[in-house]
């Protein structure tokens, strides 16, 4: 799957994601890896759970804006939604050893 933010403007997509990255550092003190996530797979309460980009998030319903994961190995991963992390309060975390499918990865040209 190649990259996408579920935005309106495709063309704002990067822009809108790296606000969203930098938000969710200064709200939880973690530097955030490069890695850019689609969907993840957790457990959480004995229920199996997933989370998808542009899906909704099966603990609050809202849409799923952005999948983070912090650099350091065994903090969790970070679902963003509209209210949980993308323009207010802290993002839903899931288990730091869920399975995570990632990002076709772009060639960038700088």
């Amino acid at each position: 799957m190649k990259f996408f933010l579920p935005v309106q403007e495709t063309k704002i997509a990067e822009e809108s994601y790296q606000a969203i990255k930098k938000f969710i550092e200064k709200q939880t003190g973690w530097p955030i890896s490069d890695r850019r996530y689609y969907e993840i797979y957790y457990r959480q309460n004995d229920r199996d759970l997933s989370a998808r980009v542009g899906g909704l998030d099966p603990l609050n319903g809202e849409k799923v804006f952005a999948i983070f994961k912090p650099k350091n190995p065994i903090s969790p991963f970070l679902v963003c939604t509209y209210c949980r992390g993308v323009v207010q309060g802290q993002p839903i975390l899931a288990s730091h050893d869920a399975q995570a499918v990632e990002f076709e990865p772009e060639n960038r040209l700088h």
